[in-house]
């Protein structure tokens, strides 16, 4: 596209992505590759495809899923004030004194009376998380940045349950008469970081975001994404929380629609990874034909050798699986680890 002009209305051009997402007769859906393409900032229709081969495809492609994760945490799940969601950034975030400014949430669920646990109803819909992307942990780090030129591009997400109980990093916010308790803090990441690998942050206690980039460190994961199933925490008035099988099905498919489904969609992962059977039993339904490999979920007692072996050993099987890590690498970090 050389002129910039859409030739059919006139309209300026605008760089984006031509995307589908087809529910398939027995109800599953079927997820088709995002095309990087000029469309019309007038949406007349008219896209043209970009040459994924171009010298700057590769970079416009990466930075085009940032830039689309960033739009649907900070402007659709957060809306985040007086900032430019696509373009939000660690470092922004570091600059203003590390600390969201919220001033909206989605409230999709209040509106259609998903928001508390039939199993309890004083547990209602309140903390609110959001995703982190790979780019996101490399910039948390002060100091000792990877060079990420050699990492592996292949697409791979990290999926929780729910945000827990009620902390500090939580504030209380209300928004279209909803009253509910945002992140306040960068999720997953929250503070400035030190360089790690796994098996460092193996350990009990909540801990997820450090583990998971330790993950991401040692198996150089370029694309690598860590969400929750369902953004927001079940919490009652004394803070204390619900785990998913305490959600209703009508929430779980609600906040599936509205985000996981897109994020899906945007990451394009050659994997998934959840972080407990719940979680790996929900994707299979409602992503079918995603490899999704369980991992047990690192707030559980059983932090010891051998649970830490299976996790390394699920990782490094999951990757070999999908073609991500070649059998040299797999023998590698298996005499990494044993030496560690």
């Amino acid at each position: 596209m050389r002129t910039g002009v859409c030739p059919e209305c006139g309209s300026k051009m605008i760089e984006d992505a031509f995307e589908e997402i087809k529910e398939l007769a027995n109800g599953s859906i079927q997820l088709d590759p995002v095309y990087p393409a000029w469309v019309c900032s007038s949406f007349c229709g008219y896209y043209e495809k970009i040459d994924e081969h171009s010298d700057h495809a590769g970079e416009s492609k990466g930075n085009r899923v940032t830039e689309k994760l960033k739009k649907l945490n900070f402007d659709q799940l957060l809306k985040l004030s007086n900032v430019e969601a696509s373009s939000y950034s660690f470092d922004k975030y570091r600059k203003n004194g590390k600390k969201h400014i919220i001033e909206g949430f989605c409230t999709s669920c209040e509106k259609k009376e998903y928001n508390y646990s039939k199993k309890s109803p004083e547990f209602r819909l309140s903390t609110i998380s959001h995703g982190t992307h790979t780019n996101d942990f490399i910039d948390a780090l002060k100091t000792n940045k990877p060079d990420v030129s050699s990492w592996h591009e292949e697409a791979v997400m990290f999926i929780f349950e729910s945000p827990s109980g009620v902390d500090k990093k939580y504030t209380s916010i209300t928004y279209n008469d909803v009253a509910k308790k945002p992140t306040h803090e960068w999720y997953w990441i929250h503070n400035d970081k030190e360089y790690a690998e796994f098996p460092q942050f193996f350990e009990r206690g909540k801990h997820y975001g450090r583990l998971v980039h330790s993950m991401i460190n040692t198996f150089k994961l370029k694309n690598a994404y860590v969400t929750n199933l369902v953004k927001c925490g079940l919490n009652n008035e004394k803070g204390e929380f619900r785990g998913i099988d305490h959600f209703s099905s009508e929430c779980i498919n609600n906040c599936f629609e509205n985000f996981l489904k897109q994020e899906i969609n945007i990451v394009q992962p050659k994997v998934i990874f959840s972080f407990s059977k719940s979680v790996k039993r929900w994707v299979e339904k409602l992503a079918p034909g995603l490899p999704v490999y369980y991992l047990p979920h690192p707030a559980g007692r059983e932090k010891n050798k051998v649970r830490k072996l299976f996790y390394f050993w699920e990782l490094t099987q999951g990757l070999y699986d999908t073609g991500i890590l070649s059998e040299e690498e797999v023998s590698n970090l298996a005499l990494k680890y044993i030496n560690a």
